[in-house]
């Protein structure tokens, strides 16, 4: 059997059960007693079971089957889930998480030993048991063999809907616990005009009791109206026979109704035949299955979305390409009919984007096991709290936000958290606090990375700047401490004394501020001695269409970032000061720097005098302001960002470009260099 078809289904739904073991094991040492995370993490380990058997993948099938018997054992009581069995089973986490890598890469969960881990787990329960190893496996065969019969039990019992190993495994589970199961055959009146919208009704009605595990025809066969005029439902609920007869009896059009009971426990299945009208008799019908609801959510390939984003934002270009044009002013008709695609594209483009929205919650799951492993290798007591994990960001942004925010757990954990006799000697608990914090503001989404540690020693990295020769001993003494701080982001930059596992080699931070500048984002630095450390992310909602301000300097046109721009002024010349060569201006009672785009970006000289008036566009880098002077304002357009490709990365002052709605090209400056 070829299941090629579906491995991305087996990684997806893999990596969220694997993900559901990871924090419920980090749950259980702080309460080993909660017997419903423990049946959670049961549930988790059988489902991966079952798929990776059906998959082909042995290693994986047979390791989770050696967790299942010692989860099992925990359950019934006959076994103390200590520290050591916990570390156990985080150790086979880590297995089954690089078999799933393999899986991904290659196909195959490759060649690697589960025997010593086996063996471990097998060690807990015997020492629990008298009973010979033989025995026990006997035992195992028997169950084994045992729930091979009940799974041909629900196939024998369903004749007209075809069943997965997940859902024979819902069935099952949900018949011990006291569940129903119906397997409900609906045909509809033969001269019945909108078949799938009388199935959506049925639908609708029998989620109202419970959940629809499976449908024949699928539910995508059903919604285009592919099928005849009959189609069956397998229902779970707690509910009996006479109420979903009851909700079926509310439903027009229904020629008849069967309803079968399924039982995993009786040789029979029960069943209730429900004559509503006269029996016809349907045409045979593709089995296929379905999830649970119909028509209400379905897995897209993320390339899927990628292509649908371009399409969107060619069709932003063609709309503000038609804008540009003013013949079309002239014409009522063609006036409206502009507006109106004008607001379509934009209400098209804010749908895909929520589409592609995800929660950051997906980077947050992984970082109570890292935190846990580090604070044991650093013998520090260390607990995480997060904040707002529901926070959505562009998919795009996700993938590669994971490693910037290891970095900076990593380096608040070694750096920043103190000793537990430290921190009891400096007045405060024994345990330290990172926080990992999310929220939106306006078009960005900032995330902040904090604790409650020593902070950073200024005087110790002024010192560190001058044995590194990044600067004079003499200007770092003139500098801000702002400024000071950012040099902990330069490459080889580190305040260690000696190189660990975990730090000293000044490659955390550099990635950091790499990372978050690729992605358009900024990092800025808070600290204050003994109160801690707090690192600032803030990047944008999206990498391909934003909100932009059209400038020009010379006879060119730029794009400025509209979510970084604070204010536009018209000031006059002499309010322009110098201070050591560079320009300034006073701002909001502060001081801030004025960068004329001209001298940055080399335009020619028009030789034409300044005038006495000047427009300058207040931007903002974190909580920093500068001051670019322009010659011209063009006006506010949404853009679509087009990559300079790679012969041109190297110019880090341009973000990207974008075509313009005549056809011309402008380029977007990146505000994190031009500051």
């Amino acid at each position: 059997m070829d299941n090629s078809n579906y491995l991305s289904l087996f990684l997806e739904e893999s990596k969220e059960n694997l993900e559901n073991i990871s924090r419920n094991l980090l749950l259980l040492e702080k309460d080993s007693q909660d017997a419903s995370i423990i049946d959670d993490i049961f549930r988790s380990a059988h489902t991966l079971k079952g798929m990776a058997s059906t998959m082909g993948f042995n290693a994986m099938a047979s390791l989770t089957h050696s967790m299942e018997n010692v989860l099992d054992e925990v359950r019934k009581n006959k076994l103390f889930l200590s520290p050591a069995i916990i570390d156990l089973l985080l150790q086979c986490y880590d297995f089954l998480d690089l078999c799933l890598q393999d899986v991904e890469l290659t196909g195959s969960e490759g060649e690697r030993d589960a025997s010593e881990l086996k063996q471990g787990l097998l060690s807990f329960i015997s020492d629990t048991q008298a009973e010979p190893v033989q025995e026990k496996e006997d035992k195992k065969g028997q169950a084994k063999a045992k729930d091979k019969q009940e799974e041909a039990q629900i196939v024998e019992h369903i004749s007209d809907v075809d069943l997965d190993v997940y859902q024979k495994d819902i069935i099952s589970e949900s018949g011990q616990q006291g569940f129903n199961t119906f397997n409900i055959k609906i045909q509809l009146v033969s001269d019945c005009l909108l078949k799938s919208a009388r199935a959506y009704i049925v639908f609708r009605e029998l989620e109202t009791l419970g959940e629809i595990v499976a449908s024949n025809p699928s539910a995508e066969d059903i919604e285009e109206e592919q099928f005849g005029n009959t189609f069956s439902v397998i229902l779970v609920t707690t509910s009996d026979v006479e109420a979903v007869k009851h909700v079926l009896d509310l439903v027009t059009e229904l020629e008849s109704v069967e309803i079968t009971q399924i039982s995993t426990e009786t040789e029979k299945p029960v069943v209730n035949d429900i004559e509503v009208g006269k029996h016809q008799k349907a045409s045979p019908q593709k089995k296929t299955t379905t999830s649970s609801k119909l028509g209400k959510s379905i897995r897209v390939d993320i390339d899927r979305l990628d292509s649908l984003m371009n399409l969107v934002s060619e069709l932003i270009i063609v709309k503000n390409r038609i804008q540009s044009e003013n013949s079309y002013e002239q014409d009522k008709n063609l006036l409206e009919s502009v507006e109106y695609l004008g607001r379509v594209t934009t209400d098209l483009h804010e749908t895909v984007m929520k589409v592609r929205m995800v929660p950051v919650e997906i980077v947050f799951n992984r970082f109570p096991r890292i935190i846990r492993d580090l604070a044991k290798e650093t013998h520090k007591s260390v607990e995480l709290i997060t904040e707002g994990s529901n926070t959505e960001v562009d998919r795009s942004i996700i993938d590669e936000l994971s490693e910037p925010l290891i970095h900076l757990i990593r380096n608040s954990i070694d750096h920043g958290l103190e000793t537990k006799e430290e921190r009891i000697k400096n007045g405060k608990p024994e345990t330290g606090y990172i926080y990992l914090r999310a929220y939106h503001e306006g078009n960005n989404v900032v995330i902040e990375v904090e604790d409650d540690g020593q902070g950073l020693d200024i005087d110790k990295i002024r010192e560190k700047i001058v044995k590194l020769d990044l600067a004079s001993e003499e200007t770092i003494k003139e500098t801000d401490d702002n400024q000071v701080m950012s040099f902990i982001f330069e490459p080889g930059f580190t305040t260690s004394d000696a190189v660990t596992n975990i730090s000293g080699r000044g490659v955390g931070l550099d990635v950091v501020k790499t990372k978050i500048e690729a992605l358009g984002g900024i990092v800025d630095i808070s600290t204050g001695k003994s109160k801690g450390t707090k690192f600032t992310i803030r990047l944008p909602l999206t990498l391909s269409i934003i909100k932009a301000l059209l400038v020009k300097v010379s006879d060119e046109k730029y794009a400025l970032p509209l979510g970084s721009i604070a204010e536009i002024l018209e000031v006059e010349s002499e309010q322009i000061n110098k201070l050591k060569e560079q320009e300034l201006i006073q701002y909001r009672g502060q001081l801030i720097p004025v960068i004329r785009l001209k001298k940055l970006l080399k335009t020619p000289e028009d030789n034409i005098r300044e005038p006495d008036r000047l427009i300058m566009v207040i931007v903002k880098k974190g909580e920093r302001h500068f001051g670019l002077v322009i010659d011209d304002l063009v006006g506010q357009q949404e853009i679509v960002i087009k990559s300079l490709g790679e012969y041109l990365a190297d110019i880090q002052i341009v973000s990207g470009a974008t075509i313009l709605g005549d056809g011309s090209i402008a380029l977007i400056l990146d505000i994190n260099h031009v500051a």
